[in-house]
């Protein structure tokens, strides 16, 4: 087995064979070695030292396991075919050092209704603890249409190791490879969005913007998340939620509490929903000022807040903001009391020197 330089003659030797090499490679990664070989580890330190030199000295198990498994993962979406041997494999590593019983993980239970674990060591020092990385990259780079996959990388986002969080971010990051898992998660991904763990909850909401269109079912969750304490939950909500049909009147309310309250990336994540929700371009001022004429004053209010935050982009709601001005037009004060804010706001901009708008 090569050591950890790629340069190595060895390691050249195995990418010189090309795809051939990753059903050898699989092999090493994801099967322990068989008992005699550790008996031989336990005991070739006992062996006169004239059977010493006439036998190789053991190598370390482990690092042959993860260093197999390092060599897989540059072969890319070539290694995919490797994923359920490495789902297995994964899931034996993760058994011993998760303290769980023996058997197979049904990781849709253990990402729900999660056993207690029995961490004896910190994730970078234990044993196994690099293959795991390893087998998670390729996993999460290369998907897989396995059912039990979602939960798998989902439930490896409640282990104490932040580098292997980003790692499987990052390897789902808008990955069309796991479209058919997902559609196979739906239920499943609804239950992660309420997770104690924030990290799970926002992954759960950007699978789930996957099935956002075609799937009118999962809105109501998603509005739910809207209201989440993490802003980066709140974030992929809003992301998930510009991709599906959701009425502007619903998010309205949402949307103009980010455009007012925050900045970066939440308040463009509120700006694409708006935009999207409102049916985009030239739509989106016309929509506004139907949601001004709603029965429901908390739309009204922010449909207000909305245009206000435009400022003077929005200059051609300024008649039908006048009319929300007068108390015949207008019976609720605060949205009274908005408009003319607004008002102020778009005149005021469009008085600049220069402004063209």
């Amino acid at each position: 087995m090569p050591n950890y330089v790629f340069t190595a003659d060895s390691t050249k030797a195995i990418y010189s064979m090309g795809d051939a090499a990753i059903p050898l490679l699989t092999e090493r990664a994801c099967h322990e070695d068989p008992w005699w070989f550790g008996t031989y580890v336990r005991h070739y330190a006992k062996f006169p030292r004239g059977i010493q030199k006439m036998l190789p000295p053991p190598d370390n198990s482990v690092v042959r396991q993860l260093v197999a498994a390092e060599l897989l993962a540059k072969f890319g979406y070539a290694a995919r075919v490797a994923v359920p041997d490495l789902i297995k494999a994964y899931g034996e590593s993760s058994r011993k050092y998760l303290g769980l019983p023996p058997g197979h993980i049904d990781w849709a239970r253990q990402l729900t209704n999660p056993a207690p674990l029995v961490i004896s060591a910190a994730p970078v020092f234990r044993p196994g603890g690099y293959f795991q990385m390893w087998a998670l990259k390729i996993i999460a780079d290369e998907g897989s249409d396995d059912p039990q996959v979602i939960p798998l990388l989902l439930s490896s986002l409640h282990l104490p190791d932040s580098n292997l969080h980003g790692l499987v971010l990052e390897g789902m990051k808008n990955n069309t490879n796991f479209n058919t898992a997902i559609q196979h998660s739906q239920s499943i991904l609804l239950i992660a969005l309420t997770d104690y763990d924030p990290v799970v909850r926002a992954a759960a909401a950007d699978m789930l913007a996957m099935l956002a269109l075609g799937h009118p079912e999962i809105v109501p969750a998603l509005l739910k998340a809207l209201a989440d304490q993490d802003n980066y939950v709140r974030e992929s909500a809003m992301k998930a939620l510009a991709k599906s049909n959701v009425p502007l009147r619903i998010v309205l309310p949402v949307v103009a509490g980010e455009l007012a309250e925050s900045n970066g990336d939440s308040q463009r994540n509120a700006l694409v929903l708006l935009f999207h929700a409102s049916g985009g371009g030239t739509n989106l001022l016309n929509s506004l000022e139907t949601a001004v004429d709603d029965s429901d004053a908390s739309v009204r209010i922010a449909a207000v807040q909305a245009i206000e935050y435009l400022g003077s982009r929005a200059k051609a709601t300024i008649p039908k903001l006048t009319q929300h001005t007068l108390v015949p037009l207008e019976p609720d004060e605060r949205v009274r009391d908005e408009a003319a804010n607004a008002l102020k706001k778009i005149t005021h901009e469009n008085t600049r020197p220069g402004n063209n708008l």
